[in-house]
């Protein structure tokens, strides 16, 4: 929670509840903080640029839960954003554009944490799922 709480701040500095979060409490060690961090901070500055933070009436909703992944437990972190613009029509492929540094640095991340990403664009916005082995929290990660 203060994780996400520090690093969504600026994005919830008017009255608005523009940026809502939930899930029980997780005990992260430092060496998880810098790697989440950095993806939690590219989410939020793409939604402020181009996603629903962009606008004044759209949201992002952080939801993270303990999940069952593959033969062992995870953590999976929900970025869902709504409200904002209309994906581009004439872009059907968000996902195969070129990568760009913000991309590249998220995909590094995840790889630091052993995770995956899923991001979807749906009309209603962006939808990411973040999923990592609870195991990383207790092991180093390279």
């Amino acid at each position: 929670q203060d994780l996400v709480d520090a690093t969504l701040k600026p994005y919830c500095m008017d009255e608005t509840e523009r940026v809502i979060t939930t899930g029980a409490e997780i005990v992260l060690p430092a060496r998880v903080i810098t790697p989440l961090g950095l993806i939690i901070h590219e989410l939020a500055t793409n939604a402020s640029k181009y996603g629903s933070l962009s606008v004044p009436e759209g949201r992002v909703t952080v939801a993270w839960q303990d999940v069952q992944w593959g033969e062992g437990e995870a953590i999976q972190l929900i970025w869902t954003e709504t409200g904002g613009p209309s994906p581009d029509p004439t872009d059907d492929k968000p996902d195969e554009r070129p990568e760009g540094f913000g991309s590249i640095m998220i995909l590094s991340s995840i790889r630091q944490l052993r995770g995956d990403i899923d991001r979807k664009w749906l009309e209603t916005g962006l939808e990411a799922v973040l999923t990592f082995p609870k195991d990383t929290i207790d092991q180093d990660i390279l």
